[in-house]
């Protein structure tokens, strides 16, 4: 019974995100990479203690913080565009 309840709520959950127009893969990804980040960071806060500056020491962390700026920007960005391509061609 617990696995039918379990399908019918990532239905519920599927439909959902279909109806507010968000992508299911994404969220499938992160399901799934979220507790290898969650471990990773638990790693890493171990290790560097309270001098928390220290993941913004090393170039390569300033190339993924860079990296994933502009991926958000990009996203914002493409979305901002789309939104406004019905309007230009109604005009």
């Amino acid at each position: 019974m617990n696995d039918i309840l379990i399908l019918i709520a990532f239905t519920i959950m599927g439909y959902s995100m279909r109806v507010f127009g968000l992508n299911p893969a994404v969220f499938i990804i992160g399901f799934i990479l979220t507790p290898f980040l969650e471990q990773n960071l638990d790693q890493a806060l171990a290790i560097v203690g309270t001098d928390y500056h220290l993941f913004f020491a090393s170039p390569f962390s300033w190339v993924f913080i860079a990296l994933s700026a502009f991926f958000v920007y990009s996203s914002i960005r493409m979305r901002n565009k789309a939104a406004r391509a019905p309007q230009e061609k109604a005009v």
